[in-house]
């Protein structure tokens, strides 16, 4: 498969915000006109002042406006440049791909992963709420990275990889690793089926598991899907069944590949 141009169709779907998309459920003029001036200026937008656009639709609840703070996020994040959609497309094709590919997807604006994992979390419910095939799918990669290493940096102190991104990015590989060293029971609750659902653990298992289920359903019909992706996400799926946590454990386990 050429990871390449998957990469490059998912970008061009990220930024073609059709206008009968943004208008949708709009329903007044003066709704209409705010998404447009949104849209404006995002098009005009850089990753340090992309999230001023957001304002311009503030209490809005239509599709347009979601898919307005969908988008802002993304050019915030530094999405607007191809470089880190190929970069990061070509590293599925390597061993323990999914991870390296989650790593270099992760939001990382903020430069520290609590707030950094806080914006993922709505950047994922807003491009979902947009229903943003493409823009749902890349964030929930985001998610999924984020909130891992979120629960690592809390369960392992000690594992600097979790806690900040390095010239921009982030490592989930080097996170597992150094949170495996310093605290491996903390590690093996992801992967366990008797975790406490309450516990931190369970609480991740819980949220990305029911994230890979609406994240396929939404984003992976249709001929324009990203097969690597979406084959990952049924995977775990098929793996997994209804259950949100087994999903979960069965992409941690299978796709995501903790060391040893």
């Amino acid at each position: 498969m050429n990871t390449k141009k998957t990469g490059l169709s998912i970008l061009n779907s990220l930024f073609a915000i059709v206008i009968s998309l943004a208008l949708l459920g709009c329903g007044s003029e003066s709704e209409i006109d705010k998404i447009g001036d949104a849209q404006q200026c995002l098009n005009e937008a850089t990753s340090a002042t992309a999230m001023n656009c957001v304002t311009k639709v503030d209490g809005m609840t239509t599709t347009g406006a979601y898919n307005i703070r969908c988008a802002a996020a993304f050019v915030r994040e530094g999405f607007a440049n191809p470089t880190k959609y190929t970069s990061a497309f070509e590293t599925l094709k390597g061993q323990s791909g999914t991870a390296n590919f989650m790593g270099l997807i992760s939001f990382s604006s903020a430069a520290n992963i609590t707030t950094d994992s806080t914006n993922a979390n709505a950047t994922f419910n807003d491009c979902y709420k947009a229903s943003a095939k493409g823009k749902t799918l890349i964030s929930a990669f985001g998610f999924f990275s984020t909130s891992l290493m979120k629960f690592l940096s809390d369960a392992a102190p000690t594992a600097a990889s979790c806690k900040a991104p390095v010239q921009g990015l982030y490592n989930l590989n080097s996170c597992l690793t150094e949170a495996s060293t310093a605290q491996p029971m903390e590690v093996a609750k992801l992967g366990s089926s008797v975790e406490d659902p309450a516990s931190g653990a369970g609480l991740v298992q819980s949220s990305i598991g029911s994230v890979i289920i609406a994240t396929y359903n939404i984003s992976c019909s249709g001929s324009g899907a990203n097969k690597d992706l979406c084959n990952t996400l049924n995977t775990a799926i098929t793996s997994g069944g209804a259950e949100p946590r087994a999903v979960f454990r069965a992409f941690f386990i299978n796709s995501v590949k903790p060391p040893h």
